[in-house]
């Protein structure tokens, strides 16, 4: 989903308030959260105590596959309404049940952690197709703050096709329980191959339906062509872009 590079800038995760200090990664609530979502999303009679993950079978308009999904560190993060847990699960390349034809699959799963040590799903979509040879080229998505209280996934996808590369930025948020690409914004585009569109969440701006406004600044070689603000649309529910 990525190139490599780095297309986002570093954030940190402060909202104006919480209630709940963070528990650590490794705690009991949050190994309690991963375990409950990955269960949940693929079946805890799906675990694969040998290779360690979880087996799903993912229905394609040719046929039905077989994919190992296993859970990134998991990443906690504060809210107005207490912690949250956000996961990224991914399909194990080294699983060794997959064709060079065959998509990768990445899970992004998120739960709200109790002040009593329990959780709630936040959001749950299990099977995202991408990248390729059952490796989503995923993992080096990052969680960032794109509102008050709001988190989200962000990466690139795109590809080259004979010789031009086209990459669009994706930012999954959680909406209405499962996780939604709200971002039109390109990162590199087919007529300005020389370009390259970097991507800043502006925390001091006012947000609108609870999401930040970014900043977007095109750049060719070291050199800063413009810098706009793109506001999130709540009609379209989505970062629009106008070239």
């Amino acid at each position: 989903m990525s190139d490599g590079g780095s297309p986002v800038a570093a954030q940190t995760s402060t909202p104006d308030k919480t209630t709940q200090p963070l528990p650590a990664a490794d705690s009991p609530a949050v190994q309690a959260a991963i375990n409950g979502l990955m269960n949940a999303a693929y079946g805890a009679a799906h675990y694969d105590a040998d290779r360690a993950c979880w087996m799903l079978s993912f229905e394609t308009p040719n046929d039905t596959l077989d994919y190992c999904m296993k859970p990134a560190s998991p990443q906690v993060v504060a809210s107005e309404d207490g912690p949250q847990v956000y996961v990224l699960a991914y399909s194990d390349p080294d699983a060794g049940v997959y064709s060079q034809v065959d998509p990768g699959l990445m899970g992004l799963l998120a739960a709200s952690l109790k002040t009593d040590g329990s959780w709630a799903v936040l959001a749950s979509s299990p099977a995202i197709d991408a990248g390729q040879s059952g490796d989503c080229a995923c993992r080096d998505a990052r969680l960032l703050q794109v509102g008050p209280s709001r988190y989200g996934w962000v990466s690139t996808e795109g590809g080259v096709w004979q010789g031009v590369a086209v990459q669009n930025y994706v930012i999954q948020v959680p909406v209405y329980g499962v996780f939604r690409n709200v971002s039109r914004i390109p990162r590199i585009t087919e007529g300005k191959q020389d370009e390259i569109n970097i991507i800043d969440v502006d925390r001091q701006g006012n947000a609108v339906a609870g999401m930040y406004p970014l900043r977007v600044t095109r750049k060719r070689g070291d050199a800063v062509v413009e810098t706009r603000t793109v506001m999130f649309d709540a009609g379209t529910g989505t970062y629009p872009w106008r070239p």
